[in-house]
């Protein structure tokens, strides 16, 4: 009988040992399952760090491309034909200025054609003729045509 004895005592120390090793297998796959939920977030902050530095790119892009041309108009006299960008949003208005001298002259419903053009932010309802060529000029890199200039963003 102690034969018996010790074959249930041995089943006792197996299933003991059994019940543990589900318990740490249980514990593992929590552990693979926490991983895998931080994986999972790991890869939305990665996708929108990705996001965010491909829309920088393209930001810095745009405003190397307006850098050159404003570095260009900065040196054009007043009467030198104008030059715009090249990746305008819509078509300029009909009529639009010519030469920098041009721009000064421009209506508001010029001026909010250019300005969409430009893909530059609406105009306040109450902005002026002068506010809007303003901010046109300083967008377009024609400085020169504006005394004591106030730069704002």
């Amino acid at each position: 009988m102690s034969s018996l004895a010790e074959i249930n005592t041995a089943l006792a120390a197996l299933q003991a040992g059994q019940a543990t090793a589900n318990q740490r297998l249980d514990t593992i796959q929590q552990d693979i399952q926490a991983l895998r939920d931080e994986q999972e977030q790991s890869q939305q902050v990665f996708e929108g760090l990705h996001d965010e530095v491909q829309n920088v790119s393209r930001t810095v892009e745009k405003m190397d491309k307006i850098s050159v041309l404003r570095m260009h108009n900065l040196t054009l006299s007043v009467g030198a034909p104008l030059t715009w960008p090249q990746d305008l949003k819509v078509k300029l208005p009909v009529g639009f200025p010519a030469t920098p001298a041009d721009l000064q002259q421009m209506t508001i419903p010029m001026c909010d054609g250019i300005s969409t053009a430009l893909g530059l932010p609406p105009f306040p309802p109450h902005a002026s003729v002068e506010q809007r060529c303003e901010r046109i000029i300083i967008h377009l890199g024609y400085l020169q045509l504006i005394p004591n200039i106030n730069i704002e963003p």
